[in-house]
């Protein structure tokens, strides 16, 4: 119970953060708040789901299990600063749900309306730009397969 609190402040804070970093509209971020229960879905959905990379079900794990720990890169009780690492996680990972994974399987998993998936696609790709895109699809399963030891590179 603690965690999913945790996940959707987090989340809360991602949004509106999103929409004063980057200018978003009212309707904007409320389309993007409407659509936090679709992402939570999502998300389940996605870990269910064969087709996508063992990675990325292990990334969404780590998340949870990050938030879910006392530790922090950056120590909660600190004002405002003591969350900016939960919620780049969070950015990045959800950027990593809705943009890396295959749109395919994405759409078929997808409960909420189009627009509001575009919202939070456009959100989270903005949030999670400090992160390098070919870093984010290693994490994620997507990167090429590196050629095992023994096999000419």
């Amino acid at each position: 119970m603690t965690t999913r609190i945790v996940l959707w402040s987090l989340a809360l804070v991602l949004v509106l953060l999103a929409g004063w970093r980057f200018g978003r509209s009212y309707r904007q971020i409320r389309s993007i708040l409407r659509a936090l229960p679709a992402v939570g879905a999502l998300a389940v959905s996605l870990y269910r789901d064969q087709r996508v990379p063992r990675r990325a079900k292990i990334t969404l794990s780590a998340l949870v299990v990050y938030l879910a720990s006392p530790v922090d890169v950056i120590p909660d009780f600190l004002p405002l600063l003591g969350y900016l690492d939960d919620v780049l996680v969070v950015a990045v990972v959800l950027d990593g749900l809705v943009n890396q994974i295959d749109q395919a399987i994405v759409a078929d998993h997808w409960k909420g309306d189009s627009q509001e998936l575009e919202a939070v696609q456009a959100a989270a790709r903005r949030l999670s730009a400090v992160v390098p895109r070919g870093l984010k699809r290693r994490i994620f399963g997507l990167a090429e397969e590196e050629p095992e030891s023994g096999q000419p590179h």
